[in-house]
């Protein structure tokens, strides 16, 4: 994904030559759970400089496979050669070394990857991925050699000049009868043993790569991930069906020497001394081997530094870190140096926190960004889901999740401040008045009006006639049919819908057209045609709802669908008129055009029949509001301000909030772009005429496909009518799903009426809302 390009803030504290940005610390202690730092008492803070370094980051040049070894980084520069007539064709690996500042870069030696085609399916690539250094510097790669019959894995020692030293093939060692081969990571000890990962094992081989051992672990390991410590050690990070564990390797038999649980979870990690490993995700965590208990430390976006950019890390024992920073929004590569200061030092400005269940990348990015071009102001994030937490039920830790969340938003404390609405019933916490009201905040906006936020972003962003939230952008959900089959208007009711099934006996419906499957389609998008929040009054045992249980029960029962014969991908099954109506997901301008050539023919977005016959459902992709309880409501709507008008090229590929922003991506649809060779001069077809991009651009689905073409007016006014027509899709609630679906499987085997079922339904779901309201 790939967001605006912002550069760095320039700040009023400038080191040297360093771009230095402020962020707020953490406290005296750390958790292992999610929180912020507005969670403790902050004694200390950061600084965090971003290094003039020699990486030269631009579409020639990939950095990877990034390596701290005693006062050096090592990594890989991959690039690509595509001139036929040379012989620099193809993949050019090269191995970097700098000083850990970054500064000093010398490129070590080049290995070439390899292509090569002898006739029709036949081909020989090689391409390298992993790298380490042992004790003498020699650096170590892994080769992935693979053709349509055959995937070979090897591991290469060279010196630093480049000189191959020792060559062996691993294939055979690495492979086992219940996994396919392939190498997961490699490292050396202090003794110049290598160290090869697999599915579910560890290979150690001598310095000159001749096989040693096989180092057991236990059993159900996977996802194995070497570790290497300045001392020489190696320790093996890796999951169970128990959790994460890390064990440290015996270099001299064939088991561990130790072994550790109560890991946190990562992806980096760096050994610190021989008590303490500091594992990094969206926080970095001290876990300390003695006590085997663990700390938070720091969260990355506290510190303005994004977890998915940050590749590789170290401190030092005043604990400053060194990070080397790869931001793929602006293609940069650099090292930054992060100073624990004491929290005095920290400037003073307004911050707030931005609450949200589960992490999203894309609202956590614009934070970041916020901050870097918002000095005065500071966004935390503050997660509720506890990615540690070890569960064999995943939906409990959701739930738990979900009610900390909402525990939060009615403690009346006023954090979070900006709340992350996707994942909240919001219709039962606004009875509890948990969220502002943004209409005052747009009137006075100078940079967002009323008139130019699409109606469909209102609609799902309005509760019991209040405008909660407002979304980055938006999705329609809705059913598409042939027209021919449906006529040409938008929307039916239930009546309609069941006189067209009936009229069709011996064609599916939707593709899963099962008695469970019906159900929930018609069930989850008219939920609260069957609940009032306001009241508490339930309807469930209605002559609707029963009629509406009635009718999935004319279909098949899930066990008895014959998953082995359905093959065909849906486009197929449409124009086989072996079904019927599709349920269309649409949320960037392609989707109308995609979804219409799945009929081939003139089609009709029908709706998802209802009561009242509009059946077209906006979702919110990451909607935002304001808790009523914050005390920096201004602050808060200053960044849902940012978020929601500022630019990036994920736009491209979205139906925005604001028109003015839809406007923009339809008229750059509008416009038909032409292939260009790599001088820039058109390419021609045998006619001599220009040759459309759009031609080019295909979409499949197994035995289907589809090639686009620039948008036309037609679709562009159809999306306008989609969006105008839309309803907020349902804010249902999971537990009462369950309770629907758990009281209808008597009804489905025949045990009970629909009657019967429906009053108990009724029952269950009324006491349910009413002690959650």
């Amino acid at each position: 994904m790939n967001l605006l390009n912002l550069r760095r803030l320039i700040s009023s504290l400038l080191i040297t030559s360093c771009t230095t940005l402020l962020f707020t610390g953490c406290g005296k202690s750390g958790t292992s759970g999610t929180e912020t730092s507005q969670d403790k008492v902050a004694e200390y803070g950061y600084l965090s400089e971003y290094l003039e370094s020699d990486f030269s980051d631009d579409s020639e040049n990939n950095y990877d496979n990034f390596i701290f070894k005693d006062d050096n980084i090592y990594c890989t520069n991959t690039t690509y050669s595509s001139d036929e007539e040379s012989e620099d064709t193809g993949t050019n690996y090269t191995y970097i070394k700098l000083n850990s500042d970054g500064t000093g870069l010398e490129n070590l030696f080049t290995l070439k990857g390899k292509y090569e085609e002898s006739g029709p399916g036949n081909f020989l690539s090689d391409y390298y991925n992993y790298l380490a250094v042992d004790k003498d510097n020699n650096i170590i790669v892994s080769k992935n050699s693979y053709s349509a019959s055959t995937d070979e894995y090897f591991l290469e020692k060279y010196d630093q000049s480049g000189t191959l030293l020792a060559q062996a093939d691993v294939t055979n060692d690495i492979s086992s009868a219940e996994y396919s081969a392939y190498i997961s990571s490699i490292a050396s000890d202090g003794e110049g043993n290598i160290y090869v990962s697999s599915s579910s094992k560890i290979i150690q081989y001598k310095s000159d790569l001749t096989y040693n051992k096989e180092i057991a672990l236990s059993d159900g390991a996977s996802s194995i991930r070497l570790i290497p410590s300045s001392d020489g050690k190696i320790y093996a990070y890796y999951w169970t069906e128990n959790g994460q564990k890390i064990d440290l390797l015996d270099a001299s038999s064939s088991t561990v020497s130790q072994s550790y649980s109560n890991i946190p979870t990562g992806d980096d990690f760096y050994i610190f001394d021989e008590n303490t490993i500091y594992i990094s995700d969206t926080d970095v965590n001290k876990y300390d081997l003695s006590t085997q208990t663990y700390e938070k430390v720091l969260s990355w976006m506290d510190c303005d530094l994004s977890y998915d950019y940050v590749r590789a890390f170290k401190l030092d024992e005043d604990g400053n870190l060194d990070v080397v920073y790869k931001d793929f929004d602006v293609s940069e590569t650099s090292v930054v140096h992060v100073k624990k200061v004491p929290y005095s030092e920290i400037e003073n400005r307004q911050e707030i926190t931005l609450g949200m269940i589960n992490q999203n990348y894309y609202i956590s990015s614009a934070a970041l960004k916020f901050n870097k071009t918002h000095p005065e102001y500071h966004v935390n994030i503050k997660t509720y889901y506890d990615n540690s937490a070890i569960s064999d039920d995943y939906e409990e830790v959701w739930n738990n999740s979900v009610m900390s969340f909402s525990n939060d938003l009615t403690s009346n404390s006023g954090t979070p401040d900006v709340i992350l609405l996707n994942d909240v019933n919001k219709k039962s916490l606004q009875e509890k008045k948990v969220f502002e009201d943004l209409t005052p905040f747009i009137e006075n906006s100078s940079e967002i009006s009323m008139d130019d936020i699409q109606k469909a972003a209102i609609e799902c962003g309005t509760v019991n006639g209040q405008l909660i939230g407002l979304p980055k952008s938006i999705i329609v959900r809705t059913i598409l049919a042939a027209s021919s089959q449906v006529g040409d208007k938008m929307g039916w009711t239930f009546d309609d819908f069941y006189k067209f099934v009936e009229a069709n006996p011996d064609v599916n419906v939707f593709s899963d057209s099962t008695k469970q499957g019906m159900l929930n389609t018609l069930c989850i998008y008219n939920i609260d045609s069957f609940i009032n929040y306001q009241t508490g009054q339930c309807s469930f045992n209605s002559d609707s709802f029963i009629k509406l249980l009635e009718y999935s029960n004319t279909f098949i029962d899930q066990s008895q669908y014959n998953w082995d014969n359905d093959t065909d991908s849906e486009p197929v099954k449409i124009q086989k008129h072996e079904q019927l109506l599709s349920t269309t997901y649409l949320y960037e301008l392609d989707s109308i055009q995609e979804h219409q050539g799945y009929f081939g023919e003139p089609t009709t977005f029908i709706g998802y029949p209802c009561d009242d016959g509009i059946g077209n459902y906006v979702e919110a992709d990451g909607i935002l509001g304001i808790n009523s309880a914050s005390k920096n409501k201004d602050v808060a709507w200053k960044f849902i301000e940012y978020y929601l008008t500022y630019e990036d090229d994920q736009m491209s590929t979205t139906i925005p909030t604001l028109k003015s922003q839809l406007n923009k991506i339809v008229e750059e649809a509008r416009t038909v772009k032409y292939q260009t060779d790599v001088d820039g001069n058109y390419v021609l077809d045998e006619n001599g005429e220009k040759i459309p991009v759009d031609s080019e651009r295909t979409i499949s689905y197994g035995d289907w496909e589809y090639k686009y073409h620039t948008i036309t007016d037609e679709e562009i006014q159809t999306l306008q009518e989609l969006l105008d027509s839309c309803r907020t899709k349902s804010d249902y609630d999971q537990q009462i799903i369950n309770i629907i679906s758990e009281e209808t499987e008597a009804f489905f085997a025949g045990q009970k009426t629909a009657a019967e079922v429906a009053d108990i339904i009724q029952s269950r779901v009324k006491i349910y809302v009413n002690e959650n309201l």
